[in-house]
């Protein structure tokens, strides 16, 4: 009975640490790309089909401590890596998070989709031009911008909750 209990011990044990590990190497990759303590801004940009401002637009600036606290916080519950499908997502948001660098600053740039089946994620992204300046954006054109940002790699992560609108 000693060695049933010592076997299911190390068998369970064994079998979980894979999965924390994985875990904290996920949290690790996104925690270290967007590190808290430098952080000046964060804005939030939205490609919207309602407006007719070039996409995305600016729609939120983050520079109270505060709120930057609670996207760092956010950035810290993602679960794990996953691909997403392009025809489930509602919406997408850019975070750009201004760093100071030296006597300039630099951005780091984030995307965070809602899925119309209520599902969120997240993946550190590099702007690229054909990221910018759309006009006339339409709903249909989201799969477009998920192809340019790729469907690998994104993170399962909360509800970013301070979001607007």
């Amino acid at each position: 009975m000693k060695y049933m209990c010592i076997f299911l011990l190390v068998f369970l044990l064994g079998g979980c640490s894979p999965a924390n590990k994985e875990n904290i190497s996920n949290i690790e990759s996104l925690t270290k790309e967007f590190p808290a303590n430098d952080i000046r801004l964060i804005d939030i940009h939205l490609y919207r089909s309602d407006s007719y401002k070039t996409q995305p637009e600016l729609i939120n600036v983050f520079s109270d401590e505060k709120e930057k606290n609670n996207v760092i916080h956010w950035i810290n519950t993602i679960h794990k890596r996953q691909d997403i499908i392009i025809p489930n997502i509602n919406k997408i948001y850019v975070l750009q998070f201004h760093y100071p660098n030296g006597s300039s600053e630099m951005s780091k740039y984030l995307a965070y989709v809602e899925g119309f089946n209520g599902n969120y994620y997240a993946k550190k992204i590099e702007m690229k031009a054909e990221l910018l300046n759309y006009d006339n954006f339409t709903k249909e054109m989201l799969a477009s911008v998920i192809e340019k940002i790729g469907e690998k790699d994104w993170f399962a992560v909360e509800k970013l909750v301070i979001l607007t609108p």
